[in-house]
């Protein structure tokens, strides 16, 4: 039996979350410290080499990175991932500063109208 083309349905979209600016940035993992230590390497020894050429060559080299050598990407990590949550502490803190303060402005705010 032929399958009948399907019909197309509108699909909803999900609204792109902005992102704050003022946010720490998240934590690179072992892999990605790697990469940005070598990439520039890669790129002067394969100047033709397309960027998508250049990941794969990059996990072709991590795989080979002995494990004596993984352990300074993993402490760069570790220590990234680190300052990442004491950031996102300290970042998660102030935001809570402010919904309080807003949400103590607008109780005020509210205050007003009762009175009318």
């Amino acid at each position: 039996m032929p399958r009948a083309a399907k019909e197309k349905t509108a699909v909803a979209k999900k609204e792109k979350k902005i992102k704050d600016p003022n946010a720490p940035k998240k934590p690179l993992g072992a892999y990605m410290w790697f990469c940005k230590d070598v990439r520039e390497s890669v790129k002067k020894e394969n100047p033709g080499l397309s960027v998508t050429e250049i990941g794969k060559r990059l996990g072709e080299l991590w795989k080979e990175v002995s494990e004596e050598d993984k352990k300074k990407y993993l402490k760069q990590a570790e220590e990234d991932k680190e300052r990442y949550n004491k950031e996102s502490a300290a970042y998660n803190k102030e935001k809570n500063k402010e919904k309080e303060k807003a949400a103590e402005e607008e109780g005020e705010n509210d205050d007003d109208d009762d009175d009318e």
